[in-house]
């Protein structure tokens, strides 16, 4: 099913504008999305479904001229036009500006670009709103029954109108699935057209009065997906009788040997409705099989009865809806399901009128379980459990898939794992059923997320909105065995910390509590209620949750300490640097090891994940994660891409070439960027599931009880050199920002015939006799450090001195390392030779030295392979462009080279003189150290950054 395509010659020749590439693709022919529809084969043909996926016209909308953001009021949606119609369809599921998912601005050189979808135009990136359009047919069989509207997911705020008539004058939430009664507008003889207009729900945004970030969403913001637009879930049209069971909650209550069940039954018609219900449980099977191709495949069927279930007759009035409970004891007749063994059980319910007709089935899969808070534990199934888990943020359409669900679930697994935290959003439905099947304890979380910017607190249709979110959430997945608690908001410390004076967030704490709090009145089966990394919301919940950064061991005694209360469940949702911690922050525990490769950075973080597990965690928490082991602890992937002697482009990557399929279930996308992510679940026949780092290693050894590597720190190295240079000369203008740096550096400046270092600024030099005067010092045997810290500056007059070519290469660092020639720079570790800054705007370096020169010359120093600067990006785009940076072939990185000529000695710099940030002049004052230069004393004036800045938490990681 997948085929690697290594393109000849011959074949290159004939395109052109690919003809200096090597161009090797991958094709995959299975099906991206195998997920099935909403009815079941057990539920027809009392219902009947028709999957309105497929291709959907598209018409953008401008927003109006003069539009004012964040007033709270979304510009009008215009009805769409005949003949504006965009050429190319929409592929639904999928938002029009799908190939924006994963970049938050235009990509950088080594950036991943998740073109997923090549045939959409690039300007559909930047529609805010537009209307999508298709025809549909209502089959026979559907004819005489209620036609309900299905959408699992829709991005932005969603209008739908059928025939011309408002069905829907508004759904707000992106994430959770919502449904019409159409019947009414539809013809069943002719055609029948839907349109959906669809609004960036940032066109909602209301700015707050006094704080003026993060109170702004008029709703539940969620990650990642804040700017999508479009139907990025499945569409389905139902056809129900006009008596029907409109929901089955499934509530097994395994201490009391009971298993309790409630239906709401609907009755559309205008007569009153006697019904009787019953019901058989049967064993559900999977038949999906083992391999990487055919596991994660939704293919199921339901196996002998175990139990059988019968109401009493009850009549349901006319155009209402009625709720008729049943209890029935177990008595053993159910398997417990639990993460070892995933016992699982299809209801199929049938409603017979009272002449006996069967006039509607439904069908509900559930999980002989329990999970409860007692005390300070979490119990499942009468005893306590432990849960270690992972994370992730829906970065990119890759997740769009059963595959995925189940790379990822079989990652956890690996390392020993149990769980998991769907973050920061509902995620589609097909997560929690491979949780269910695979056995993962799920916490499930709504798209409150504080830290990606909350909402507005202040605002009454606000909280309408996220409440709104809340109960669809639960209602979806209530029924799972693998969902063991509600989490009902994620770091709203960000959110809170704005309001001043402190003594005003309580009404606020108030108000979320309360709002988790209405979990228990729609699911009294859960009570793992938590608000991620908020801790207890200062007592008003019952499970303490915090996210803490690195370094827990030294900073165990301080900031990152259990609660004194040790009455709650405790629980770490996050733990390490992983998402901000640039090496330099992280090298006390491995030294240069940390800096010099992507692995080693993960590998300190493994040691900080491995101790805090080993001395604290495995015995006093009851719920742990790292920060995101799937992201990054492991590498990312180049699908469809191995040649490093160039960046990746379009054609790049896994093509889906499946025959496209009108009315199928699941995303169909046309491509797999490389890079994109850590896992492979058979896209890539070449390719492993995923490749582990130090992160997976360490949750692996911790929860295995093996050992793990430990904490080096930085081993000595040579010390620095006895100054031999008293004093420097200076060649260049007096303005020179060369000597200006010299003179913060306290290196005293004399040009007297007794200097032998003399420093030359390149950029800012006399033409006069210029060669001349470098020739003459290098007869003396003075050494000659000339500085070039740009291309554009002219070395013709140098290259004809030295007798060489110079060339200028483009490569850029801020990061550097010892030569490999030399050892002049050994005493210094690589902390030393690091000037990335989160703020970090310029490098510090920006070409590299090669040609002739660099061939008979002694490199001293030279730019990292890995470029640390491109780690202050978002998280969806900084592993995979590091990683990628780190294994192309790259143009010479050499930025000091020494050589010798006449009698004494030249080296040439690319280093920029120019650069200013905070440890610049230490930074020199080392090189200059290192090349025997006297320095007086402390630098003047070192850069100190902005102190008004506003901490970035994404960025730079909590505030201690």
């Amino acid at each position: 099913m997948k085929l690697v395509k290594c393109f000849a010659p011959l074949v290159l020749l004939l395109l052109s504008e690919f003809s200096s590439y090597g161009i090797c693709s991958v094709e995959f022919s299975g099906r991206f999305a195998p997920h099935m529809g909403l009815i079941s084969d057990y539920e027809k043909p009392q219902r009947q479904e028709l999957c309105l996926n497929g291709k959907w016209q598209f018409q953008p909308i401008d927003i109006p001229h003069g539009y004012k953001w964040d007033t709270g009021t979304a510009p009008e949606l215009p009805q769409p036009s005949d003949n504006k119609w965009e050429k190319a369809p929409v592929k639904v599921p999928s938002a029009w500006n799908v190939n924006m998912w994963g970049m938050w601005r235009n990509p950088g050189k080594y950036d991943p670009v998740p073109l997923y979808y090549p045939s959409y135009p690039d300007k559909w990136r930047h529609v805010s709103m537009g209307w999508l359009s298709k025809d549909f047919n209502i089959p026979d069989n559907f004819k005489g029954k209620r036609l309900i509207l299905h959408f699992d997911g829709v991005a932005g705020e969603a209008k739908v109108i059928i025939n011309g008539h408002v069905a829907v004058e508004s759904h707000y939430d992106t994430f959770t699935p919502f449904e019409v009664d159409i019947t009414d507008n539809v013809n069943s003889n002719e055609k029948n057209n839907i349109l959906v207009g669809v609004r960036k729900q940032r066109l909602f945004n209301k700015k707050h009065k006094v704080y003026n970030w993060g109170w702004d969403a008029m709703g539940p913001r969620g990650s990642y997906m804040n700017d999508l637009c479009g139907i990025y879930q499945d569409v389905y049209l139902m056809a129900l009788p006009e008596t029907y069971i409109e929901d089955v909650f499934v509530q097994p209550q395994v201490q009391n040997n009971t298993l309790s069940i409630d239906y709401t039954v609907r009755n559309v018609s205008q007569k009153d409705k006697t019904i009787k219900l019953s019901g058989k449980v049967r064993d559900w099977i999977n038949l999906a099989g083992e391999s990487i191709m055919e596991a994660p495949v939704e293919k199921w069927q339901l196996a002998d009865t175990v139990m059988t279930i019968n109401s009493k007759p009850a009549t349901v009035p006319a155009g209402s809806t009625k709720t008729i409970s049943v209890d029935i004891k177990v008595d053993g007749k159910l398997k417990l399901w639990d993460m070892e063994n995933t016992n699982l059980y299809g209801l199929v319910t049938t409603v017979n009128d009272n002449s006996g007709k069967t006039i509607d089935q439904k069908y509900t899969r559930f999980g002989w379980r329990e999970f409860k808070v007692v005390g300070s534990d979490l119990h499942l199934n009468g005893k306590p459990v432990k849960l270690y888990a992972d994370i992730l943020h829906p970065f990119s359409e890759f997740i769009m898939t059963r595959r995925t669900a189940w790379a990822w679930f079989t990652m956890i697994k690996d390392f020993g794992g149990n769980a998991v935290r769907l973050h920061a959003q509902p995620w589609p439905k097909f997560y929690i059923d491979m949780a269910d099947e695979m056995g993962l304890a799920v916490l499930d979380e709504t798209g409150l997320f504080g830290s990606a910017g909350g909402f507005n607190m202040d605002e009454p249709q606000a909280w309408k909105n996220c409440e709104d979110h809340y109960k669809a959430l639960i209602l979806r997945d209530r029924n799972s065995p693998s969902v063991f608690g509600w989490s009902f908001a994620n770091e709203m410390f960000a959110v809170f910390g704005q309001i001043q004076p402190v003594e005003a967030r309580s009404e606020y704490y108030d108000k979320l509590a309360n709002f988790g709090k209405q979990a228990l009145k729609l699911d009294p089966t859960r009570n793992w209620l938590s608000c991620d990394g908020d801790e207890t919301l200062e007592g008003r919940v019952g499970v303490w949750s915090k996210h803490w950064g690195d370094n827990w061991l030294e900073k165990q005694h301080h900031s990152f300490k259990l609660p004194e209360d040790d009455s709650l469940p405790a629980m770490l949702g996050e733990f390490t640097g992983s998402y901000y911690g640039l090496p330099h922050w992280m090298d006390y525990m491995l030294g240069d090891q940390t800096h010099r490769t992507y692995a080693g950075r993960v590998d300190a973080m493994g040691i900080d994940i491995y101790e805090m597990l080993t001395q604290m965690g495995l015995e006093k928490l009851d719920y742990f994660s790292a920060s995101e082991t799937v992201w990054f602890g492991l590498e990312h992937i180049s699908l469809g891409y191995n040649d490093y002697s160039r960046l990746p482009n379009e054609n790049d990557g896994v093509f889906l070439t499946a025959r496209y399929q009108e009315g199928l279930p699941g995303a169909q996308p046309e491509r797999i960027p490389p890079f994109v992510t850590t896992l492979n679940p058979g896209w890539d026949s070449s390719q492993k599931l995923y490749y582990p780092l130090g992160m997976f290693n360490a949750m692996k050894a911790a929860l295995n009880g093996e050992p793990f590597m430990e904490r080096t720190g930085y081993l000595p190295g040579p010390p620095i050199p006895a100054a031999r240079y008293d004093k420097v000369g200076f060649i260049g203008n007096d303005s020179s920002p060369l000597k200006d740096l010299l003179n913060r550096c306290r290196i005293n400046i004399d040009n007297s015939d007794q200097t032998y270092f003399i420093m030359v600024d390149a950029a800012n030099i006399a033409d006069n006799n210029k060669a001349a005067a470098i020739e003459k010092l290098c007869e003396e045997g003075k050494t000659v450090m000339i500085y070039i810290p740009s291309k554009d500056i002219d070395i013709l007059w140098l290259e004809k001195t030295l007798g060489t070519k110079i060339e200028l290469t483009d490569r850029q660092s801020s990061n550097f390392v010892p030569g490999a020639d030399s050892n002049v720079f050994a005493p210094l570790k690589l902390e030393d030779m690091f000037l990335i800054e989160p703020d970090h705007k310029r490098y510090a370096s920006i070409c590299g030295l090669g040609g002739e020169f660099t061939n008979g010359a002694k490199s001293l120093l030279e730019a990292s392979n890995i470029d640390w600067a491109l780690f202050n990006t978002p998280e969806d785009i900084k592993c995979g462009a590091l990683q990628l940076f780190e294994k192309l072939v790259k143009p010479s990185g050499v930025v000091m080279a020494h050589k010798n000529f006449q009698a004494g000695h030249i080296i040439l710099t690319t280093l920029d003189y120019n650069v200013r940030r905070n440890g610049i002049e230490h930074f020199w004052q080392n090189i200059f150290s290192c090349l025997k230069v006297n320095i007086s004393g402390k630098p003047i004036n070192d850069y100190i950054s902005d102190p008004n800045k506003r901490h970035d938490l994404l960025m730079e990681g909590p505030i201690d």
